[in-house]
């Protein structure tokens, strides 16, 4: 063992103190149109994740090494590669499977220059194919039959700034930038969501994930979940129809809270689903279960009829989180202390506001969380720039800027482009432009 190393038993390991508790249900599409379930307790999920870093290590991968996840699928082994990343410091590399090509694969592995493949048997064989050939492939498949890391030699709770993993941006405003995510990033993740749900210690918490795990969303939720003691996730394989009839079964267990990120296309597939007469179960069962669950909606604007559609199938306002992959997912969200009609009237003043008597249509998109997240509205974001990083008066459109110990590291490999978007501190990487508005029922800034 490193002599520098520290416990790692103040990160993720007090997660799965309790051995016998169920952890994860994972939920995949066999084929023949049925729904097959895999449950593991936290001790069996633990041991995964042991052999997970036995097979790290037999392949030579130590602290800092880059593992490229290029799955085809949500699959629990990727979970459990992830929890061995943080016993090895080894740092896993996310694929997209529903958008990367081959050229975009071999840029992320000449940009991180990963040990490993690690894979599965329903990734583009193609794309594999043309990967190096020097490069080990490991099916996660096979992880049944990984050789078992000793527990002695879970190894250290990494320096805060250590990398936890990379995630590649979109590319829609050039070139994707890997974006280096720290173990501070992941530490500030959990507690702003803790304190934006209001989810207490007690609370026996559920997590329902569809969205992929290679995108940042999913990468932050189930993080939160393999710090967090008491939590259980259900992992989907991907979307499909049967998973509100997954959904209405989570609501049917024993959790005091459950949360399901979501995108505001699920509801439009859902609403296609009631009016073709497609729904997977009863609508009466189904706006019972979603009336239990928090939705948790980013990655769009959420409109009047997303909100339309949450009051009539789940019978409240749906609570919405911005953020993007450089701010570890979170920078805003809709907080738990307003109610239903304080939340309306939120949404309803951004979609009514007007600036010098032009409609502004604003989409509301939360408050920060102090002290973990701040924003700002700024007139300009380019240094040089009249009005650089000045402050907007109330109403007045400007760029969002944020900054927190959510931030990003850096991009892989480009320290220039860097410290272009974190000029004082502040991310101006969002390029958003929005708008601040005083609440009249407690005083404080909508965005």
């Amino acid at each position: 063992m490193d002599s520098t190393a520290r416990s790692n038993l103040g990160e993720y390991l007090p997660a799965f103190a309790a051995g016998d508790e169920p952890f994860l249900v994972y939920h995949s599409f066999p084929g023949d149109g049925s729904v097959r379930r895999e449950s593991f307790s936290r001790g069996e999920f633990l041991t995964l994740a042991r052999k997970a870093a036995g097979c790290l290590r037999a392949h030579g991968c130590t602290r800092g090494d880059r593992v490229l996840h290029a799955l085809g699928r949500n699959h629990y082994a990727d979970l459990a590669y992830r929890l061995a990343a943080t016993m090895l410091g080894t740092v896993p590399v996310t694929v997209n499977w529903q958008a990367d090509d081959v050229a975009q694969v071999l840029y992320k592995i000449a940009a991180t220059e990963p040990k490993l493949i690690l894979t599965d048997q329903t990734f583009a064989p193609d794309i594999l194919a043309a990967c190096p050939a020097e490069l080990p492939r490991v099916f996660v498949e096979n992880l049944m039959n990984e050789p078992e890391l000793d527990p002695g030699s879970d190894l250290f709770d990494p320096d805060p700034e250590q990398t936890r993993i990379i995630i590649f941006t979109s590319g829609t405003t050039g070139r994707p930038k890997g974006v280096q995510l720290p173990y501070r990033s992941y530490a500030a993740n959990r507690a702003t969501f803790e304190a934006l749900l209001d989810i207490h210690p007690e609370d026996r918490l559920a997590l329902l994930i569809v969205n992929p795990l290679h995108h940042t969303n999913s990468t932050a939720l189930t993080d939160w979940a393999l710090r967090r003691p008491g939590t259980r996730i259900h992992l989907v394989e991907r979307y499909s129809t049967p998973y509100w009839r997954i959904l209405a079964g989570v609501a049917g267990e024993n959790h005091t809270r459950i949360v399901a990120p979501t995108v505001s296309r699920h509801f439009d597939f859902l609403a296609e689903l009631r009016d073709g007469g497609k729904l997977p179960l009863p609508l009466d069962r189904l706006k019972a279960a979603m009336g239990r669950i928090d939705f948790l909606i980013g990655s769009a604007p959420v409109g009047p009829t997303t909100v339309r559609r949450l009051q009539e199938f789940a019978g409240h306002i749906p609570t919405v989180r911005f953020g993007s992959t450089e701010t570890c997912l979170q920078v805003l969200g809709i907080p738990r202390q307003l109610d239903e009609a304080g939340r309306l009237a939120c949404f309803e003043r951004g979609w009514n506001h007007l600036w010098q008597g032009e409609p502004l249509c604003g989409y509301y998109i939360g408050r920060p969380t102090p002290p973990f997240t701040a924003c700002r509205i700024v007139q300009a974001i380019e240094p040089g720039q009249p009005g650089f990083l000045a402050d907007q008066a109330e109403g007045q459109p400007g760029y969002l800027v944020t900054r927190g110990d959510n931030l990003m590291s850096g991009y892989v490999g480009d320290p220039a482009a860097t410290a272009a978007v974190l000029p004082q501190g502040w991310y101006t990487g969002l390029r958003d432009v929005a708008f601040r508005l005083r609440n009249p029922q407690d005083g404080d800034w909508d965005y």
